[in-house]
Parts: structure tokens; sequence; C-alpha cells
């Protein structure tokens, strides 16, 4: 034929607005571009040679895009903000965008566009853009959040299940029986961090299915039942715990010093968490507390030593504010309080800790000891109410492993906030040990009740006399600082012995 048609874009196939995801968003991928051959050594090119971009195909429907992507590849970012100001699309090579070429070539007429498009990123990329580019917020108006997790329902649950069934169709997996399909549902309970919601990271779950998938086939299954999810998520994490294994080895041969037997005096286990980005793990650190006569107040070694971050010296000055409220509204606190984290020798950060600081503390200054075979965490205010914290299974987890390491004696357990009882999503074997009565974990609402479990004496509640009982904890404390401030004011308010010296 004489003429040649150029069919730009063909939609004639689809029977809806056109929805395109373009996953390597380049400048020439989506605007479009012009290219060239090569006759006698000659670059030449006409109009159908004009190639669209992912925008002239979304003309009419939508266009998504990775919000990294987009601002990673040059001129990507500033062309696609310009073509939705100005509703039309232009096509021209990066080249001849940026000024970098003076070669002559056909400039097609700017083309119409009513394109919406998707930017999908992190919430720290939205806040970026939206605050440090005005050009943001005018174009993109609507913002959808995903939820990283959901509420553990019938509903929810079934949505699970056909999410199994659909990676299994895509994958072409083997089936999972029912107790498979239980213990995934209990691997997303894990995932979220709390009993009464599913987690959404999809991603995570479908490895999972693939590898059960995988390990039933290496016994030549015809179907991947419970044992093959919990032998996928074992050997998941046997690949990427190698630095938990090295800390516990260290603990276990005492090269990190932490006692799970007998009681202490102003020394307590408390409990961490390390994040490695694609596993995270809880283990016991010592926690010391000592005493002395002088000045009222709270020297937190890591502090001193510009170890810990404003949340931990937050903790420490509310731990120092609640010796006061609760111990010296008859007599000043006349003595100094140190603590530290002995081998913790990294940046320290959090609340979690408060309450086992308090607990070594009043074990301190009262000279009653604490059991070793318990550990703690939970964050406190100046009521010596206990709050929430983090990580909470795998402090459980890490304290359980080093315990049931140097043998179970039934005395061995955790003490967790009570607001935390939602978010243990426990391993089996934590289960059945605490079912056999091997393990315990307390949960508690105040100070009072963590250091009955800890000493297992009374705490003692104020008589409205402003007194403690006789002989309980409280009381004690109490007794120790008078003492201490009728030391020092014995040691300051002693006066010197007038008279003259006899001459010689």
């Amino acid at each position: 034929s004489k003429y040649k048609v150029n069919l730009f874009v063909d939609n004639s196939h689809l029977q809806g607005a056109p929805v395109i995801e373009e996953m390597h968003p380049t400048y020439s991928n989506v605007f479009g571009k012009i290219e060239y051959i090569a006759r006698m050594g000659i670059m030449v090119t006409d109009y159908t040679f004009i190639v669209p971009g992912s925008i002239h195909r979304a003309n009419g429907g939508f266009l998504i895009m990775d919000s990294l992507d987009v601002l990673r590849y040059p001129y990507v970012w500033d062309t696609l903000k310009k073509t939705l100001i100005a509703g039309v699309a232009r096509i021209e090579n990066i080249e001849g965008r940026i000024g970098l070429s003076s070669m002559r070539a056909p400039r097609p007429e700017v083309i119409p566009v009513d394109t919406k498009v998707v930017i999908i990123g992190s919430e720290l990329m939205y806040y970026m853009l939206y605050n440090y580019d005005p050009d943001f917020r005018k174009l993109f108006k609507i913002k959808s959040e995903f939820d990283w997790e959901m509420n553990l329902n019938d509903e929810n649950t079934l949505k699970y299940i056909r999410f199994i069934s659909n990676i299994v169709n895509k994958h072409s997996l083997l089936d999972f029986s029912a107790d498979a399909c239980k213990e995934i549902v209990k691997f997303g309970l894990r995932l979220s961090g709390d009993k009464q919601k599913l987690s959404t990271n999809f991603n995570k779950i479908e490895s999972l299915l693939i590898e059960a998938n995988q390990v039933a086939k290496n016994k030549s299954k015809q179907l991947v039942d419970a044992q093959d999810i919990k032998e996928a998520i074992e050997k998941a994490e046997e690949r990427v715990r190698l630095v938990q294994e090295k800390y516990d080895e260290m603990i276990l041969r005492g090269n990190i010093m932490v006692e799970t037997e007998g009681k202490e005096i102003g020394q307590i286990n408390g409990l961490t968490v390390s994040e490695l980005g694609d596993y995270s793990f809880g283990m016991p650190v010592k926690i010391t507390a000592k005493t002395y006569l002088g000045k009222m107040g709270v020297i937190d070694i890591q502090r001193e030593a510009d170890l810990s971050g404003k949340i931990h010296r937050k903790a420490v000055l509310t731990l120092e504010n609640f010796l006061g409220w609760k111990y010296a509204q008859k007599t000043p606190i006349s003595l100094s309080v140190s603590i530290s984290f002995e081998q913790v020798y990294s940046y320290l950060e959090g609340d979690s800790a408060s309450l086992a600081e308090t607990l070594a503390v009043i074990s301190a200054i009262s000279d009653v000891p604490l059991k070793q075979s318990i550990a703690v965490t939970g964050s406190m205010n100046q009521h010596g109410e206990i709050q929430p914290v983090g990580g909470v299974p795998e402090k459980v987890e890490g304290f359980f492993r080093i315990c049931e390491s140097r043998g179970l004696t039934g005395e061995h357990g955790v003490i967790i906030p009570a607001a935390n009882v939602e978010n243990l999503v426990l391993k089996d074997e934590i289960l059945q040990a605490i079912k056999e009565k091997k393990f315990h974990i307390w949960a508690v609402s105040n100070v009072d009740e963590a250091i009955e479990i800890m000493t297992d004496k009374k705490a003692g509640k104020l008589l409205k006399s402003g007194n403690y009982p006789r002989n309980t904890v409280n009381y004690l404390v109490c007794k120790k600082l008078e003492k201490m401030h009728n030391m020092l004011e014995g040691k300051t308010g002693r006066k010197k012995k007038s008279g003259k010296k006899k001459a010689k």
C-alpha cells in the first residue's frame, strides 16, 4: 500500500478502562520514545518509529507505579508532574528533553491525557514528598492506607484460606490440610504480634507456603500437613539466627554473665530485643543497682556514658520521681542510686526495662534479695502502674531458651505487663512447658505485684497512719531511707567543741 499506519495504542480488546502497572518506569517506558534505525551509516526515523509509553496506554484509565522507582529514574518524576498539570503528554526522547541531542527528529503533536496515576510507596516516602514537594499535595489528593494487620474473625480467616488456595493454584503446589491451614493462621497471628490480629504481610505467608510445599515433596507426601508448616518455619529461622545462637552460646559458657538460679540483692534479669532487619530475637541482660549515702538521685551509668537514648533517660527520671512519691512522704531520700546494664556496650533505647530497674533499686535499698530464676519486662509510670511494651513474645522466648538449656526447674518464668497478655503468641514448646508447670508467665498491673512475685514477701499497702505494715518490703525501704537520712544528718549536724586550747 502507498501509506502505512502507526497504530499508536490499541485498547479495543478491553471491556473497561485500562489499568497499567508499570514495573520498570524509565523515562521512555512511561512517556514513549522515537526510535531510530541505521541505514548506510545514517540514523533515520519516521512516524512509524514513534513508540507509546505507559502514560498513553493508560489514557482514560489508571497507571500504577512504585514511588521509589519513579524517583530513582532521571526526569520521570518531573515530567510526570508536568504532564498531569498540563493534561497533555509530549513524546520526546530523554536526550532531547535534557538538551544533549541536536539531532532532528519528528515532533508529534501533544496528546491529551486523562489518566489517574496511582503511586504506591511507604509511609516515609509519602510524607517526604508531601512535605518537600508542593506539587505532590496538589496532584495526589487522595491517600489510601493499607493496614499491616486485620481482625481475627470468621470472615478474615476465610479470606486467609482463600489466599492459600490462590497461591496453591498460582504455583501448582500440593494441597494443604486443615491442620496446616491452622498453623498458617497461627503464623499470621505471630507476625502481627497480637492474638486478635492477622498479619497482612502476604509476601511472608506466600514464602512459607512455597517452602512448606517443598518440605512435603521431599518427604514424598501428597498433602502438606501441620508438621511441614512447623518445619518450614523452623528452617526459615535457622537460616538467619546465627547471631542469636552466638549470644546464647556466650551466656551458657559464662562469657555473658546471667544467673538463672538463686537470689541476689540489687540484681535482676531484664529482657531486651535485638532487631537484625530480617530477624529479631530476645535475650536476658543483667541489671544491677547499688546505693550509697549521698544526695537524692539516680545515676544511670548508660546515660553518663552516652550509651542511652532520650526515651531511656525519661524512664530513669520517671523511676526517680516514683521513688520520691512512694517513699519520701515523711523522710527525704538521702542516698544515691546507680543503675547499670551489665555487659551492654551498644546504644540503649526504650523504657521497657523501667520495671526491672525499679525492682533492682528497691532490692538494693531494702536488702531484700530478688529471684534470679525470673526475668522482668515492662514500662512504668510515676504511679507505679505497669504499661505495655513491645517484643514480649521474643523476650519470653529468649529467656526460655537459656533456662531450657540449663534445665527447667519449675521456678523459671517471666513477669510481663497485664496489658501484653494479648500479645503472647508463643511457640508450642513454651506452651507445653507452661502446661507442665515447668515455666511460668506472670502478668502484673503495678510494682507491688511484681515485688511480691520476685521476693516472696508482702509488698505492703500504705496505712492511714502514713506508714507501711511491719516487715513488708515497702516498710523495709522506708526504714532504710530513714536510717540513712539520720546518718547523714548526724554526720553533717555534729557541733564542734568550743573552748580555748591550753597553752603549753
